[in-house]
């Protein structure tokens, strides 16, 4: 037996396992683990886990050892200590639904037994066990099935794990254990699976609201993979209409590879259906009572940065092009692709005229934007969040069919159903394989080398053991958390779906069954509270935040902008519990603030004024991408300021810039304090989008002074140079006897005294410089 001891089996979630959102609480456990019961609480057992899977999901007969690929996680604080990991082999899984989570089998025999080193806090241990083909106890000759894989770890005894009284003192107790099922011989000839699957095309996370060119860009190679993944697999597409209008709205500037692969999706084989804009949960929305579904409200913010050959009204805001004629290939006037794959498209997804007649229709239209007539009425809430509402909302938009998580139902006999539910009648779904989707989703985004072997022998065997009850089909969906996260999973999903007795099926193929909705009526309860009052407090802030429209020259900028950023909130991934929702709603306030702001004066806390009039700066700051269009008004809040100029009209604050506004302002008293009220609305004085108050104090008497003082500096200096003047000559005229001489004489016959005004006067005609060769030396 595992340890010498009987183990109680207790499910674990497998905590901190994966980067990637765990199983919510409607989906089955993907890792077991039990501890055992004389293990002391204080321990704090619950921040370890166990990972096992072998290392090729299926086991065949052979000489070769047995690979195992083993992760003990100690996520404590303290160190785990060293001990013995025991491998054995379960029971037979006779049950479809019980291979993600095989039972534990305390009386199992152990194959191999392996030492552990200790387990540093906050760090995992992963190795490769090899069973040793002799120990192996299944025949050659045994049936194909799945069985379980089984291990249990014992740390050696010391401060923090001893034996209890109650048990065997000789042996410790164990601490934790895992299973993973294990896919012998695969299946048996003949047998095979109906395998559908629908496979999302959307954006990474790092996309908010609408991508960027560049954005969109750098994803089309991904969704190429995607869209080859699904015609291989035949399979239904899942498309986020932000592709299909960025695309659309950027026009020839979206690059020849997305308008291309905006081509090839029109013209596909595929069945396909459209989500919500940003993949926005319908389920969220029901929750919160709503009578119909959120849609985008226009896409002006997103074209006025494309160019279109097709005629479009002038923007003042979009830059300039130069010209909307293209150079290189022809394109189709619509879409901005090459004319041959336009021409491939089907009528359907033409936009250049109407189709009950020959008025040309405005490519930048939300109607033109947002067209898919070819997808299914379609949709898919966030995984086991759908009840009773959520198809009544559904119902109420026209799409009848929904797709559901197989945990959100009960007797589903096809993929394809007849959903009955209480409280909202019958319609259509598509019900996926809940095991299917989380196996899936720990093969591609498991941390270590065994949490991806878990998922893929999860994957494998939930599939083998299918085959053996021989179903009508399986549906499998691949998890739109994985894209988001910016993984790529179509290689890994190409291996894991590539079995020749898997058989591509396209859901319209399989057999029609029936269902009933496990979840019947509202309960927000059930899913994040924290996530439901942050959607609510972002919906019923919504129209303060666009308030501040009235500012802008094109007001449906600022609503469809805000809106396109509110779906992107009730994105489907953001269900996951493993998501801190709080974080990211609360970097949506906080942007949701600067946008009702987002035209506002930048306060100057005190002004001087030195003169009796002078001109006063008011800057108006634009936060927005687009150019905003305001009036400003500057009245004095006492007699002590009089402004000459008081409302200032159609004032342009071009986008995310600052606008200065010189106000000409005079006092009329020679010292004091005021203070001027600035008030910003829109052109029409209606809506006031900021009120400030700049505090000025005058001190006129300071200009007077100045100048004074600078009037007494410059008679000062200008007096200093004369004097410095008249002593240079007087010094020469020393310096020089002829000329002491000839003043002499000069003194016998005029006057005795001579004025300083004289001598000014005539010293700029006296010689200053004496020639020794004159005759009269």
């Amino acid at each position: 037996m595992i340890g010498g001891l009987t183990v109680a089996a207790l499910s674990i979630l497998g905590v901190g396992a994966m980067a990637s959102p765990a199983p919510t609480a409607h989906a089955t456990p993907t890792i077991s683990g039990t501890t055992h019961p004389t293990v002391d609480e204080a321990t704090d057992i619950d921040t370890v886990s166990l990972f096992i899977a072998p290392t090729d999901a299926v086991v065949r007969p052979g000489s070769a050892a047995i690979s195992v690929d083993v992760t003990l996680r100690n996520s404590g604080e303290d160190t785990l200590p060293a001990g013995t990991l025991d491998l054995a082999l379960g029971a037979r899984i006779a049950d479809a639904h019980s291979t993600a989570a095989p039972a534990f089998n305390d009386a199992a025999q152990v194959l191999v037994s392996q030492a552990l080193r200790d387990t540093p806090a906050g760090s995992d241990q992963s190795l490769t066990v090899e069973i040793p083909r002799e120990n192996w106890p299944l025949p050659a000759t045994e049936q194909p099935g799945v069985f379980a894989l089984q291990a249990a770890f014992t740390p050696e005894p010391g401060e923090r794990f001893t034996a209890s009284a109650a048990a065997d003192e000789a042996l410790p107790p164990v601490l934790t254990t895992a299973t993973s099922p294990v896919v012998w011989r695969g299946i048996a000839t003949g047998e095979s699976v109906k395998l559908s699957t629908i496979v999302p095309l959307v954006l990474p996370d790092v996309v908010q609201s609408i991508p960027t060119p560049r954005q969109l860009s750098r994803a089309i190679p991904e969704l190429e993979a995607a869209y080859a993944y699904a015609l291989k697999q035949q399979a239904t597409l899942a498309i986020d209409p932000r592709i299909i209008v960025a695309i659309r709205g950027y026009g020839l500037e979206a690059g020849e590879n997305a308008r291309t692969f905006l081509a090839t999706l029109e013209a596909s084989p595929l069945p396909s259906f459209l989500l919500q804009y940003a993949d926005a949960d319908p389920a969220a929305q029901a929750a919160l009572g709503a009578d119909a579904l959120l849609a985008p409200t226009s896409f002006g913010f997103l074209t006025r940065l494309g160019s279109f050959e097709t005629a479009v009204p002038a923007d003042p805001d979009a830059p300039a092009t130069g010209t909307t004629e293209p150079t290189g290939a022809t394109k189709d006037s619509s879409k901005g692709i090459p004319a041959d794959l336009a021409a491939a498209a089907p009528p359907s997804g033409e936009t250049a005229t109407d189709a009950n007649s020959e008025t040309p229709v405005d490519p930048t239209s939300l109607e033109a934007l947002m067209a898919w007539p070819q997808g299914l009425p379609a949709a898919w809430p966030a995984t086991g969040a759908v009840d009773s509402a959520t198809l009544n909302l559904l119902r109420s938009a026209d799409l009848s069919t929904t797709v559901l998580d197989s945990a959100n139902v009960e007797s589903a006999t096809s993929p394809r159903v007849t959903l009955r539910a209480s409280g909202s009648g019958v319609s259509d779904a598509f019900v996926s394989d809940a095991d299917l989707t989380a196996g899936a989703r720990l093969a591609v985004q498991g941390l270590t080398p065994a949490e991806r072997a878990l998922g893929n022998a999860q994957f494998q065997a939930k599939l083998t053991a299918l085959a053996d009850v021989k179903p009508t089909g399986v549906l499998f969906t691949v998890d739109r958390a994985i894209i988001a996260a910016g993984v790529s999973p179509w290689e890994q999903l190409t291996a894991l779906t590539q079995d020749a007795w898997l058989t591509p099926t396209p859901l319209a193929d399989q057999a029609a069954g029936n269902a009933t909705l496990t979840r019947v009526t509202p309960n927000p309860a059930d899913a994040d509270p924290a996530r439901l009052d942050a959607l609510a407090l972002a919906q019923e802030r919504e129209p303060e935040v666009t308030a501040i429209r009235a500012l802008y020259v094109h007001p449906e900028y600022v609503t469809g902008y805000q809106r396109a950023r509110m779906l992107d909130l009730f994105a489907t991934h953001l269900a996951s519990p493993d998501v801190d929702f709080t974080e990211i709603a609360d970097a949506y306030a906080e942007r949701d603030s600067e946008i009702e702001h987002g035209v506002r004066i930048i306060d100057t806390r005190h002004t001087q004024l030195v003169g009796s009039s002078t001109r006063v700066p008011i800057q108006v700051q634009n936060m927005l991408p687009f150019n905003a269009l305001v009036r400003l008004e500057v009245r004095p809040s006492s007699a002590v300021l009089a402004v000459e100029e008081e409302t200032f009209s159609s004032v342009v604050v071009e986008a995310k810039s600052t606008q200065t506004i010189l106000v000409p302002v005079k006092s009329r008293v020679s010292t004091g304090e005021s203070s001027l009220v600035v008030t910003l609305q829109d052109v029409t004085g209606e809506v006031t989008a900021h009120t400030g108050e700049i505090e000025v104090s005058v001190t006129a008497t300071i200009e007077s002074i100045a100048l004074i003082t600078l009037g007494t500096l410059a008679v000062l200096l200008v007096g200093f140079g004369i004097y410095r003047s008249i002593r240079g000559r007087r010094e020469r005229r020393g310096a020089d006897p002829d000329s002491e001489s000839r003043g002499t004489d000069d003194s016998a016959d005029g006057p005795t005294e001579a004025s300083a005004e004289d001598t000014a006067e005539t010293a700029p005609d006296e010689p200053t410089d004496v020639n020794p060769a004159s005759p009269t030396a």
